[in-house]
């Protein structure tokens, strides 16, 4: 039953309240944050049309912002990947036996492989297959669709899948992978085959454990400011990919690789850790200070997300200490505001904002999101293609009914078909064979196999391990 269609749809489309020991709000984030990559990405598209003015004018409305920044959507899901990393890993506690055991590590990264790989290397193929017969009206007239011709993604795929299935496509070369938007995955396991350092130390000692995460953080952001003087790296990844601004060196020295993007996944593994351990209590907190932080949370992801609006729009000129300064702490800051939102929302001090975000009705789009990013790309250009003639850019709101709302529906129509055939099946099938390998008379034996971590973009376990938890993952 476990690749039936009919079995799995109602699974996909549950609305039931999420379980107690779940985390509340993620699937609202990760809904939100998806329809945040899909809009940064139509957006840039967009700015490869027939007319020169509006191309040159559609950053200056400050809404435009919000989509030209869109990347911290993905700083959002390294966030979240590591608050469920380590929220599931210490909310049962383990012996140290346990902890030390390579079997326990063993499983910890086969489990992890086998619910993210099959639907994105059964996408990949197909991508590869029908990318061929994608050609319309778009892609005549821009025949350098995402930085190479449409034959070349094809011979790409073709020769270089594999780092694909090794998830290190992002260490080679930005130029060479297949499928672009599969850079994501690729550093987030990266940063998930490092976290046992990080949850084995917090195991330790939570002092240990906090001393080695600020240190990281501290040598990443050293790093960044390091080769933002060396390369002279733009501060947005528009003025990178539009404006040609050192873009191969902004992808291969700073945008894709794990030691630089690693700092919201390190803060999401200490505010995972935080709310293990406090699973179940009744934290209080003055209602001043509440509002204080709520009010803090809020003017720092605006300024993280707006600071920069009159850079892009190319007003202003900012030296490399601003650039490496922005690039570092606007995604410390944003990763700050977005764990305070789920922090308040789980011990009750969100009021409102809580009451919509754990809404049961996220929870199906939520579980659709890792699917959901899997086809987005291609249904972009399928929805660009549609077109008789090329892109005619009009204005923002335009552009967002005329293409972000169709592409976001046809992805997770897409990904509702996919997730049932590709990632449900396998998640039941890795449930089954789990429980196989782990021997139920022995008390303290399932505690060897922790509990399963996965991509930002996930559904996340519940704590009873239900069947219908599945493995659903730029």
């Amino acid at each position: 039953m476990a690749f039936s269609f009919y079995t799995n749809a109602p699974l996909l489309l549950d609305t039931q309240p999420p379980k107690e020991g779940t985390i509340r709000s993620m699937a609202c984030i990760r809904f939100i944050s998806m329809v945040w990559v899909a809009a940064g990405h139509i957006l840039a598209q967009s700015a490869m049309n027939d007319r020169l003015l509006p191309a040159l004018t559609m950053w200056n409305p400050i809404l435009s912002t919000a989509f030209t920044n869109a990347f911290f959507s993905v700083d959002t899901f390294f966030l979240l990947s590591g608050i469920l990393v380590a929220y599931l890993f210490f909310k049962t506690r383990r012996p140290s036996k346990v902890v030390w055991n390579p079997i326990t590590w063993l499983l910890f990264y086969l489990h992890r492989y086998l619910r993210l790989t099959p639907p994105i290397m059964m996408f990949i193929g197909f991508y590869t297959v029908v990318l061929p017969f994608m050609v319309g009206p778009w892609i005549a007239f821009n025949p350098l669709n995402f930085g190479v011709h449409t034959d070349e993604k094809v011979q790409v795929c073709q020769k270089y899948w594999w780092r694909n299935a090794l998830y290190i496509s992002n260490l080679l070369g930005h130029e060479h992978e297949c499928y672009g938007i599969s850079w994501y995955l690729a550093v987030d396991t990266q940063l998930y085959v490092a976290a046992p350092v990080f949850l084995i130390a917090l195991h330790i000692s939570p002092i240990v454990g906090a001393i080695l995460l600020f240190l990281c953080c501290v040598a990443s952001v050293a790093y960044v400011y390091v080769i933002t003087y060396r390369y002279d790296l733009p501060a947005s990844e528009l003025v990178a990919y539009v404006f040609s601004k050192h873009e191969r060196e902004f992808f291969n020295e700073y945008y894709e690789m794990p030691w630089t993007r690693c700092t919201p996944y390190l803060i999401g593994l200490g505010v995972g850790y935080f709310l293990a351990r406090n699973r179940g209590r009744r934290l209080r907190l003055h209602r001043v200070i509440i509002v204080a932080v709520w009010i803090i949370a809020t003017v720092v992801s605006l300024l993280s997300v707006f600071g920069p609006h009159d850079y892009i729009k190319g007003d202003q000129e900012w030296s490399k200490f601003v650039r490496g300064t922005y690039n570092n702490f606007a995604r410390i800051a944003w990763s700050l505001a977005v764990s305070w939102v789920i922090v308040a929302n789980t011990f009750g001090w969100g009021g409102p904002i809580a009451a919509f975000m754990d809404h049961p009705l996220w929870q199906p789009l939520g579980r659709l999101s890792y699917c959901a990013y899997i086809v987005h790309s291609y249904v972009i250009l399928y929805v660009f293609n549609l077109d008789d003639r090329p892109t005619h850019y009009v204005s923002i709101w335009q552009t967002y009914v005329h293409r972000i709302i169709p592409v976001v529906v046809l992805s997770y129509l897409g990904a509702f078909i996919w997730s049932c055939l590709f990632e449900v099946p396998i998640a039941m099938l890795d449930k089954m064979l789990f429980e196989g390998m782990t021997p139920k008379s022995k008390s303290r034996s399932s505690e060897a196999v922790p509990a399963p971590a996965r991509s930002p973009i996930e559904e996340e376990v519940s704590a009873e391990g239900a069947t219908s938890s599945r493995g659903l993952g730029r």
